[in-house]
């Protein structure tokens, strides 16, 4: 009676596998990109987007210091705390609130395809600085 039971269960489970796979072949991706206007924002709303660029660039800036010691892989997107600089060039130490894990991911990918971009561009024989376009 249990055998027959998992045996049924396992039958479910493929049918719903495929069902999936079918659904997923008929489904198409897109990107849809739209402007804010500020002026319907609201002032939390609006603190949230100026801190969302705002920690996002700290981010950067605070992986663009670990690298030279250290390989990018190893910078963990999860952290919360990042080293910056402030106006006077003094180190400071601040806390990431709003900037959601998908974004610190997306940065870090950024950075790692501007690497690589770099990279190409040197063994190609282009100056970092001025990018010749053919």
């Amino acid at each position: 009676m249990i055998e027959i039971k998992r045996l049924i269960k396992n039958r479910h489970i493929k049918e719903r596998i495929l069902a999936t796979k079918l659904k997923r072949t008929r489904q198409t991706c897109r990107v849809f990109r739209v402007k804010i206007d500020i002026s319907h924002l609201n002032n939390y709303q609006r603190e949230v987007l100026q801190m969302l660029f705002v920690e996002s660039k700290w981010m950067y800036n605070d992986i663009i210091t670990f690298t030279p010691t250290h390989q990018i892989d190893e910078y963990s997107y999860k952290t919360k705390i990042v080293h910056v600089l402030d106006k006077d060039k003094q180190p400071v130490t601040r806390e990431i609130k709003y900037l959601p894990t998908r974004l610190r991911q997306s940065v870090i990918a950024s950075i790692k395809d501007s690497m690589k971009s770099l990279a190409a561009q040197k063994r190609n024989g282009y100056k970092t600085g001025s990018i010749k376009y053919k």
